[in-house]
């Protein structure tokens, strides 16, 4: 029967390549179509990639923690004649002729270094380039690479990159891609920032004395964030420079007319920030279940190239982990990151008295070839307004 090959996808244009975490299947299994048979990692998610093919796995082209550039094999499917028909049809997958290896897939060499079927895969599994390959000098019989000069060559790698009492941590696609925004935006984006004081008492007062009842009657968990999304809503759709990109091709800034706000999510893996679309149309309610939602994709690992794609405005709340101020990091092409330090209760001056208040700081970081102070001024005194003066019928309104 014919054997087709299984290959890295492409969940997103800009996707270059991927990584195998690891897999869901073994060699000899039947699977169908749309089984997850991987979880696969890319710059934008981590996601369970599902089998577009129906048939047995053949061979496992690549071990667990391998990078493979989008479109290379990494599976063989043995498929029946009928399913491979279908499938030449729809232009799904490329028919196999004679036996795969591992190495041949995952790398072209340009000299011909020959390799065992066991240190090919313990190659391609070590994601070794073939510059790396041909820096070995190979003692085995007839020029060939040994296991144990790989191995040595490893040994030596790992010393080289630090002292024996540290702990070298490879960085995955989502932090090397945190890496290149970061280093990406502070490079082309003039930042700067700005920040006041709020008094949160009364939006504290009433999420204390509503948690549960909404809880019970509207099944949201009212985080701060939904309480403050009415007042944040409004205030970007007064002041849209807030909401705007730099287009530096055309000289001109992008005033976005909907607001696609991003929501910063910590997990074990990294900082995601999770789209919530279309914001400027949604509800209280509506906002806490999409927010809930994105949350708890990112932190289960089932979050997709869409869900963290066209955010044009950032709010952090970083005071979840008890920090009071953060100077914020704009990610291109947005102009605006806003991000809440931790409330806490503080001496605050109320009517000419000294009262105990709960209060947070704001701080906001913006891009200056879109904005001037004077602009993020009035967006965050309005967002102040609107939050000292919380009401439940704000809640109700929006």
């Amino acid at each position: 029967m014919p054997q087709l090959q299984l290959t890295m996808p492409q969940p997103g244009e800009t996707i270059t390549q991927g990584t195998v975490v690891r897999w869901l299947i073994s060699e000899g299994q039947i699977i169908k179509e749309k089984e997850p048979i991987a979880e696969l990692e890319t710059e934008k998610a981590l996601f369970e990639y599902e089998s577009p093919f129906e048939g047995k796995v053949i061979k496992l082209l690549v071990g667990a923690n391998s990078t493979v550039s989008v479109g290379e094999p990494i599976a063989l499917i043995e498929v029946s004649d009928e399913k491979s028909k279908t499938y030449s049809l729809l232009g799904l997958g490329q028919t196999v002729v004679g036996e795969q290896k591992p190495a041949d897939v995952k790398k072209v060499f340009r000299k011909t270094i020959p390799l065992s079927p066991l240190l090919r895969r313990l190659i391609a599994e070590q994601g070794m380039s073939e510059a790396e390959l041909e820096r070995i000098n190979p003692t085995g019989p007839g020029g060939r690479l040994t296991k144990e000069d790989v191995l040595g060559y490893l040994e030596r790698k790992s010393k080289q990159s630090g002292d024996a009492e540290d702990t070298v941590i490879p960085c995955t696609p989502i932090r090397l891609r945190i890496a290149e925004h970061m280093v990406l935006s502070k490079q082309t984006i003039p930042h700067a920032h700005t920040g006041l004081t709020i008094d949160l008492s009364r939006l504290s007062s009433y999420r204390r004395q509503n948690k549960t009842r909404l809880k019970t009657e509207k099944n949201i968990s009212l985080g701060i964030a939904p309480l403050i999304f009415p007042a944040l809503k409004k205030a970007i759709l007064q002041h849209p420079l807030v909401n705007a990109s730099f287009k530096e091709d055309k000289k001109a800034i992008v005033i976005h007319k909907k607001i696609h706000l991003g929501m910063a999510v910590d997990t074990e893996r990294g900082l995601y920030v999770v789209v919530i679309r279309n914001a400027q149309e949604m509800k209280f309610i509506d906002f806490a279940r999409e927010l809930a939602k994105g949350v708890e994709r990112a932190r289960q690992n089932k979050l997709k190239p869409e869900d963290l794609t066209g955010v044009t405005f950032t709010f952090n709340n970083y005071g979840f982990y008890g920090t009071r101020f953060g100077v914020q990091i704009i990610l291109p092409p947005q102009s605006t990151t806003l991000g809440m330090g931790k409330i806490e209760k503080r001496p605050w001056v109320v009517d000419d008295q000294i009262q105990i208040r709960e209060l947070a700081d704001l701080t906001m970081a913006f891009d200056h070839r879109v904005m001037d102070g004077r602009d993020a001024g009035l967006f965050l005194n309005e967002l102040k307004e609107s939050l000292e003066h919380f009401s439940e019928k704000d809640l109700e309104e929006t």
